[in-house]
């Protein structure tokens, strides 16, 4: 992952996965999904524990093709795997 000192970004092709916080509990991250051309808002990827993993929860109102939501499909599934191994290593 992209980092630099706590603020920490990945971009696809359209686009841009900011890191905006830690969580309350501090264990996860919470990040913005924007547009990289138009810079619009999408949306955040964020822990959903009752799953145990990264997922999306989308603006209202938008709409994504495939390839977004492969690109997000592909973060949240890095970010989980990311997660399990460093709590594999704690």
């Amino acid at each position: 992952m992209g980092e630099k000192g706590d603020i920490r970004s990945e971009e696809t092709e359209h686009l841009r996965f900011s890191f905006v916080r830690k969580s309350e509990s501090g264990k996860t991250w919470i990040i913005a999904v924007f547009n990289k051309k138009t810079e619009t808002f999408l949306g955040q990827v964020r822990w959903f524990g009752n799953w145990r993993k990264y997922c999306f929860y989308p603006e209202r109102n938008t709409i994504y093709d495939q390839k977004c939501l492969g690109d997000i499909g592909n973060f949240m599934k890095m970010l989980t795997k990311h997660h399990r191994e460093k709590k594999r290593k704690e």
